[in-house]
């Protein structure tokens, strides 16, 4: 397979990564998958975005950027949620 080969790998994904964010206190922005959606609730843990959604990405960024409570929120309940 090469590099520019599709590949659907949402199946198998872990979220580990996301969990490093949350313990780092840091915002999260992900894709909506089934490995991200059973650990982490959109508008209440992150902000999921479609996976091919460019636009989608920029303006959750610019989101969070702009609104620093929810971006409080969103952080204190991922961290509250993973090291539980």
């Amino acid at each position: 397979m090469s590099y520019s080969t599709p590949c659907n790998t949402a199946a198998w994904m872990s979220p580990m990564k996301l969990f490093e964010y949350a313990a780092a206190k840091q915002p999260i922005v992900a894709t909506r998958v089934p490995a991200i959606s059973h650990d982490l609730d959109d508008e209440t843990d992150a902000l999921t975005i479609p996976s091919d959604d460019g636009v989608a990405l920029r303006l959750a960024r610019s989101r969070l950027e702009k609104d620093i409570a929810l971006a409080t929120h969103l952080v204190a309940s991922a961290e509250t949620k993973v090291r539980a």
